[in-house]
């Protein structure tokens, strides 16, 4: 098996559902994933060194992408869209 096989299998599995259950992580748990995650760089079954706060963000980042199309199964739970009309005052009345 490749280093880059390995290293997809290895965060694909850290991945899985990772919205979900990644903002109910303590934090003991949050640093020992990200020991994890460093040992797999030094024995190399990664490139490079990744941490679960970065993989977490980019996977919330992505269904919320994701749900923003109409034909998403979770677009039904994201609230309206507001439309805000600002009225500015004028920059002479200082």
């Amino acid at each position: 098996m490749t280093i880059i096989a390995s290293s997809a299998i290895i965060v694909s599995r850290i991945l899985y559902a990772v919205p979900a259950w990644g903002g109910y992580l303590p934090a003991s748990l949050v640093s020992t994933i990200d020991a994890f995650l460093r040992k797999a760089v030094r024995f190399g079954y990664a490139s490079q060194i990744q941490q679960l706060a970065d993989l977490l963000s980019d996977a919330d980042e992505q269904l919320f992408t994701k749900m923003g199309a109409s034909n998403h199964c979770l677009h039904q739970l994201l609230p309206p869209i507001k439309s805000i009309n600002m009225q500015l005052r004028d920059s002479q009345c200082l």
